[in-house]
């Protein structure tokens, strides 16, 4: 794969911007979460807690050179944005616990996505981990984990389209060298089982 090209796609398929793809699904495209006059509103305070401020934070850490580069390729360096974009997460994760019942599929989609990351971070405290890989399998593994809990509603091209983009983002990465194929996999492996998990058990 052209570098230039796999850098594109690290950057549209950044793990930091799932979460607003799959609630943008689940509010405008399903059946699954009822009509509600605040869904741009709640759609925006995703983007902006799970995307904007994550980035602007690794923006603000590579200024301080606490980073050496924006995509942090070194392990060690990745500890302390992976904790306050964690911390970000679980935040907003709450906030949606407190609008529960009304918005209980789209806490545990938040959830279970909070819970990947907070893994990969207390991962990376030993060894380097796939957040690419973890973050569009945890798409994946939500949409599965949805599909087996609302029999009724058919995710079968949304599920495929995650799987042509899983394997899209995994070749990015290796192509870029970004990581080795067992940090991939370990990363697709842990968004894939707790997404789904988090989502058809609970």
């Amino acid at each position: 794969m052209h570098q230039k090209i796999a850098k594109i796609i690290s950057a549209v398929l950044h793990p930091a911007l799932i979460p607003t793809y799959l609630f943008a699904f689940l509010l405008f495209d399903t059946s699954i979460v009822p009509y509600h006059e605040h869904k741009w509103m709640l759609l925006g305070i995703v983007f902006l807690f799970t995307f904007v401020f994550p980035v602007l934070s690794f923006f603000s850490f590579l200024k301080a050179k606490i980073i050496s580069a924006i995509d942090i390729p070194n392990r060690e360096e990745r500890i302390k944005p992976f904790l306050l974009m964690s911390l970000l997460y679980v935040f907003i994760t709450y906030l949606f616990f407190r609008l529960s019942p009304i918005f209980d599929v789209l806490t545990l989609m938040m959830l279970g996505i909070s819970f990947v990351l907070v893994l990969v971070t207390l991962i990376t405290f030993v060894h380097k981990i796939s957040v690419h890989a973890a973050g569009v399998s945890g798409g994946l593994g939500t949409l599965l984990g949805l599909q087996y809990k609302y029999a009724h509603e058919d995710f079968l091209y949304p599920v495929l389209f995650f799987v042509l983009l899983t394997g899209i983002v995994m070749s990015a990465r290796l192509s870029l060298k970004a990581h080795t194929l067992s940090e991939l996999m370990n990363g697709f492996s842990l968004g894939l089982l707790i997404t789904f998990g988090v989502l058809a058990f609970l």
